[in-house]
């Protein structure tokens, strides 16, 4: 008698259900792509998928730059610094990420300054003239400039040569003069301070002599007296006006006068032109003078004599 088959031997020549090949199917699916990614991404740059393009740069150091550091062009931050390698040959290249928004002409330099007096670094870009841009993976030259405060700076090297002229130059004797001098500005400093005390008090008196005159300036040009005052000056101008109006009319009758007496009109005119008539008007006033005289004597002499020339008898 033949033995029959066993349980485990029956499964397995029966075919899988298709629900079970279709899991498989899918987990299968999702391995390559993932793997597919993964070979993307070690393979490209990160920084092409976010819309960026990496170029570098050699330099004689790095002068403190940092991962991160930003990359500026015309003042406009175009990008950061991403890594670092030394060159066996000598210097650092370094990597720079730019936006592609922007575009950098392709004969542009890196020149490294530090960002302030604080520190830090940052990456110019020198833009060329160039037509063509970087598009990406181009070496570009670059250089440093060195700070004021940077320990290698000349400016430093300046700083350093200036310290030690002064060191020189200062001596004992100096030190002791400017001790000496500081004395005796502190000094002129308590003189000046006693000085001012002691005017204090009179320029307050001073100041309180011009209040009080200013106040009584001030009453005496608003008070009934000065307005008195006017008063009399403007009835005293009006008179010298009047004054002055019959003297120009005077005078032009004065000079009416004379024009005609110039003219030989009148009395007055005749006798200043003719000399004859004054003459005869001269002797007829000395016989009128004379008559008077004569008239006037009589005249005494008949107060003094009346019987001598009346001679009334009555019965």
């Amino acid at each position: 008698m033949a033995a029959s088959p066993q349980r485990q031997d029956l499964e397995n020549l029966v075919p899988p259900s298709p629900a079970r090949r279709e899991i498989w199917a899918g987990v299968f699916a999702i391995i390559g792509v993932v793997a597919a990614l993964v070979t993307l991404i070690m393979l490209t740059d990160p920084g092409t998928f976010r819309g960026r393009a990496n170029v570098f740069a050699v330099l004689p150091d790095a002068g403190g730059l940092r991962n991160g550091d930003p990359v500026r062009m015309l003042g406009v931050n175009i990008g950061r610094v991403t890594e670092f390698d030394l060159e066996r040959g000598g210097g650092v290249r370094i990597r720079i990420e730019l936006e592609r928004a922007y575009e950098v002409p392709a004969d542009s330099r890196v020149r490294l300054r530090s960002a302030g007096l604080v520190g830090g670094m940052v990456a110019d870009i020198e833009p060329g003239v160039s037509d063509e841009f970087l598009q990406g993976g181009e070496t570009i030259p670059g250089t440093i400039v060195r700070g004021l405060f940077d320990p290698d700076s000349e400016g430093i090297a300046r700083v350093d040569t200036l310290l030690l002229r002064a060191e020189g130059m200062v001596s004992d004797r100096l030190v002791d003069d400017v001790h000496a001098s500081v004395s005796e500005l502190r000094a002129l400093l308590v003189e000046t301070r006693e000085l001012v005390v002691a005017q204090r008090s009179d320029l307050a008196g001073l100041s309180r002599s011009l209040r009080v005159s200013a106040e009584n300036l001030e009453r005496a040009t608003s008070g009934p007296e000065l307005q008195r005052a006017v008063a009399r000056m403007d009835s005293l101008t009006a008179e010298l006006t009047q004054a002055s109006t019959h003297l120009t009319a005077t005078t032009a009758s004065l000079q009416e006068v004379l024009g005609r007496m110039e003219r030989g009109e009148g009395t007055l005119g005749l006798l200043s032109a003719d000399d004859s008539l004054y003459l005869s008007l001269t002797g007829a006033a000395s016989g009128m003078q004379a008559a008077t005289e004569s008239l006037n004597a009589l005249l005494e002499d008949v107060r003094a004599n009346p019987r001598k020339y009346i001679n009334l008898e009555i019965f």
